[in-house]
């Protein structure tokens, strides 16, 4: 355990379809045999197995399993389903515990790659998940049909709006010693894989990290500003008499309500770029001489805004009252002490809310809660935007080569 404790790690998970040559590859990145190779038959059984590579003293790589897909759609449903599940459930933890790797084989012998796999790594690439494709079965590490297999995946990925892959997100393996007739292939491939898992650990950092924190924040925030929006609905039947009190409690409510939101979603956020500074300083340290650099100030974020219920109405007030200063020199003199002009305001906001009809009263303070939330929204999308800047001018993108070497 004290071992374990000392040691980062990463997750990475292993699909395909059954009989591509998933379990001949875990033997391989092992070095023994830790499941049993078979025949192409399908494994009926739905589970994910768990190994621990360690990959040297510092790291070790958590490699999930998963059962090989059948051809029926029903089976090919309940795959992706537990597939995505999986990765949802790790993605809610810390980021160690992230799936940074996702490793998609496919036999290079194959003429084609169907639909459905095609869906699956369309998916995991809009949700910012590294995906590092496995071409199995090749002879060479430059196969003719692995090239193929190869150009025709980002073809079809590029026709669905995927950014072109990057070749390096290709490996070419050959997962079992093969004597054909015009001599033997020997395995290779296993240091490609090794090294892709630990380029797309770094890479996390720049996408998949603030692509999670941004959206964990805007569907908290989806929920909260539907939530704030139904509390004006509470007033249908205000009496005249009891509007401003009415108005005023509703006014601190809500208030109370999103101060105690925003700071929990700031403070969750804070914390998710917190771990994330955590997690590769610490591999930094371990890896690099000169590596991986965040401050707090790079990342900590605050918000302090108020909802004023009546601020609508009081805009109105005021360009009323600034139209009536240019039509009236007398007036425009009276007003001239701003402690007057702010009674006369007070007063004609009291008056005006007085006399609306209650339905307008709340389309009016849902209109000016609408606007409030919307410059909470955009208050913290700034920064997050900020975030992403900062993490964008990070020098991390080959700090792996410090790792692997």
């Amino acid at each position: 355990m004290s071992e374990s404790l000392n040691k980062e790690s990463t997750n990475v998970l292993i699909i395909g379809k059954s009989g591509v040559g998933k379990s001949s590859l875990l033997n391989y990145m092992f070095g023994r045999e830790i499941q049993q190779v078979g025949v192409g038959a399908p494994v009926t059984k739905m589970e994910i197995k768990e190994f621990t590579y360690k990959y040297d003293e510092h790291f070790e790589m958590h490699i999930y399993d998963t059962w090989g897909l059948e051809p029926s759609a029903q089976r090919a449903e309940e795959w992706k389903s537990t597939i995505f599940k999986e990765i949802e459930r790790h993605d809610s933890k810390k980021i160690s515990d992230w799936f940074n790797t996702i490793i998609f084989c496919l036999n290079a012998k194959s003429a084609r790659v169907e639909d459905f796999e095609l869906d699956i790594m369309e998916e995991l690439l809009r949700e910012k998940n590294h995906v590092t494709i496995a071409l199995t079965h090749c002879n060479s590490k430059s196969d003719s049909d692995g090239i193929v297999l190869r150009d025709s995946v980002k073809e079809e990925l590029e026709k669905r709006g995927i950014d072109s892959l990057d070749d390096r997100n290709f490996v070419f393996v050959s997962n079992v010693r093969k004597v054909l007739l015009g001599g033997t292939v020997e395995q290779f491939g296993k240091e490609e894989i090794f090294i892709s898992i630990i380029r797309n650990v770094w890479a996390s950092l720049k996408s998949k990290v603030p692509y999670q924190a941004r959206k964990h924040f805007e569907s908290l925030f989806a929920l909260k500003k539907e939530e704030l929006l139904k509390k004006p609905d509470r007033l249908r039947w205000m009496a005249p008499l009891m509007r401003k009190n009415q108005i005023k409690a509703l006014e601190l409510e809500i208030n109370r309500n999103c101060s105690s939101f925003v700071n929990e979603l700031v403070a969750e956020i804070n914390a998710m770029y917190n771990d994330a500074v955590v997690y590769y300083t610490e591999l930094s340290k371990k890896y690099a001489m000169i590596g991986f650099q965040m401050d707090s100030d790079d990342y900590v974020t605050s918000a302090e805004i108020h909802f004023d219920a009546t601020q609508t109405i009081r805009e109105q007030v005021t360009a009323d009252l600034e139209l009536l200063k240019e039509r009236m020199q007398f007036l425009d003199d009276i007003l001239k002490d701003n402690r007057v002009e702010s009674r006369i305001r007070d007063t004609i906001v009291n008056i005006r809310i007085f006399m609306k009809d209650s339905k307008k009263v709340r389309q009016d303070l849902k209109s000016e809660l609408e606007r409030y939330m919307d410059e909470v929204y955009r208050y913290l999308d700034a920064h997050l935007k900020k975030i992403e800047e900062n993490l964008d001018l990070l020098e991390i993108d080959d700090l792996y080569v410090f790792q692997t070497n």
